[in-house]
């Protein structure tokens, strides 16, 4: 089940190295859990919500939100379910070069 992200052209070669630091930011996610550490989850969030959507991947401003918000209200739970949709959504996104209109 692939999402579809539409990336302007003229970033396209920054996107692999990105992703690959979202997947990094997946294993530090799933550390921070393991620790409680919910000052670096709200950190990461974040950045996250501020990186996303300049790359063309919106769900990832989103999801970065809600992992900003579950952590400033300690709510574990929410932290768990938000990194297990971003790490299925960085596994299933299917980039596409944007169309010009």
């Amino acid at each position: 089940n692939m999402t579809r992200a539409f990336i302007n052209p003229i970033i396209s070669d920054l996107i692999p190295v990105y992703l690959k630091r979202r997947d990094e930011d997946i294993v530090l996610l799933r550390q921070y859990i393991e620790t409680g550490n919910f000052e670096s989850i709200q950190r990461l969030g974040h950045k996250l919500q501020g990186n996303g959507s300049m790359y063309g991947f919106d769900p990832i401003t989103k999801l970065g939100c809600e992992l900003e918000f579950s952590a400033l209200e300690k709510n574990m739970l929410k932290v768990r379910e938000h990194t297990q949709e971003l790490s299925e959504y960085l596994s299933n996104v299917e980039i596409c070069p944007e169309v010009e209109k």
